[in-house]
């Protein structure tokens, strides 16, 4: 599943919300701060988001707004204190999004999601 991370998070706020089934998540954004990416991840793990994910695929955070003071803390520091206490691959600074090399994600097929130091391997199934 691709998902903005401010959508997922206002979606969350409808009382006819229904949690997807998902397998390994994609998600993106462009034009946020990152205070408000903190506070909206807060609030995914807050609602249970991510224990129902196998994987984490971070795409492209475009035109991150500049926050004066400064935040403090990474795009991954943001995700990884989330997420990280979880036995998931997390593939950060995958090209797609809002970037010019937006890389195709097709959505509902299954994938292998392999991750490592040197980086990360997604791979479509048949």
């Amino acid at each position: 599943m691709s998902r903005s991370i401010a959508v997922i998070a206002g979606e969350m706020r409808l009382p006819s919300y229904i949690d997807p089934p998902v397998n390994v998540l994609f998600i993106e954004d462009v034009g946020e701060a990152l205070y408000r990416i903190d506070r909206m991840i807060i609030s995914l793990k807050r609602n249970g988001y991510f224990e129902h994910i196998s994987g984490l695929i971070v795409g492209d955070f475009s035109n991150i707004t500049p926050n004066e003071p400064e935040f403090g803390k990474s795009l991954e520091d943001i995700i990884l204190e989330a997420v990280g206490e979880r036995d998931i691959p997390i593939l950060f600074n995958f090209p797609a999004g809002h970037l010019p090399k937006n890389n195709a994600l097709i959505l509902g097929k299954k994938i292998s999601l392999d991750v490592s130091q040197k980086g990360g391997v997604v791979n479509f199934q048949n």
